[in-house]
């Protein structure tokens, strides 16, 4: 997520511009003058993957996201469980690895650029 804030009074010409997908330039002109101010959060990669009756649920094995730095994996959950609220139904036996580890879907522990979080339910079978 980017920001930028202007400082004038009046209304200013502003110009952004996107360098990267962590970068963006904002440009702002008032009487031949420029100036920017910029608060810039970086966003990761995570790659989410469902598996049984999550996959069922998303309709897709997996998916990526694009969260803000210092995302916590509670944090993160949450949002996902936004977004496929059957999810959310199912979280009390649900394990959870993040890069092939087991994690607490509770923890506040940061996520990295190019995670994998998988979200695995409870597997029945004879």
């Amino acid at each position: 997520m980017v920001q930028c804030t202007l400082a004038f009074k009046t209304p200013p010409f502003a110009t952004f511009s996107s360098v990267s997908n962590t970068e963006t330039r904002c440009s702002v002109s008032k009487c031949g003058n420029t100036e920017s101010r910029m608060e810039e959060k970086a966003l990761l990669k995570v790659e989410v993957l469902f598996f049984a009756a999550c996959r069922e649920i998303t309709g897709v094995e997996k998916i990526e996201l694009k969260v803000e730095e210092k995302t916590t994996i509670k944090t993160f959950v949450a949002d996902v469980v936004k977004k496929y609220p059957k999810i959310g139904k199912m979280m009390d036996n649900m394990v959870l690895s993040v890069n092939l580890e087991y994690t607490d879907p509770n923890s506040e522990q940061t996520l990295k650029d190019a995670d994998k979080v998988a979200f695995i339910p409870p597997i029945s079978g004879g």
